[in-house]
């Protein structure tokens, strides 16, 4: 089934069954979301791209959050940043 045939299959459903069509993506998010942050550990060096001047922000995870990561930047002790775990790389040892 490609993403085509399920758009159409969506279009022609009920109100309670798109309900749990939605539950099931949540849970499914959830899921991938905790695998993603179950790579990281306290110490482990890291990096980020900044959205709005596209900075790349090195720092250590210091906190493993529900669903966010703390990342004390390298540059600046003092700044630690809230990141949501897709969007952070492992630094190569």
């Amino acid at each position: 089934m490609n993403l085509e045939q399920i758009q159409a299959g969506i279009l022609g459903l009920s109100n309670n069954e798109i309900d749990k069509i939605i539950t099931t993506i949540n849970f499914r998010r959830r899921e991938i979301g905790n695998q993603i942050k179950g790579q990281f550990r306290i110490g482990d060096n890291v990096w980020f791209d900044k959205k709005r001047d596209g900075l790349r922000i090195s720092g250590k995870v210091c906190k493993i959050n529900r669903k966010n990561i703390q990342v004390r930047e390298n540059d600046k002790n003092w700044m630690v940043w809230n990141v949501s775990p897709s969007l952070l790389t492992k630094e190569s040892e």
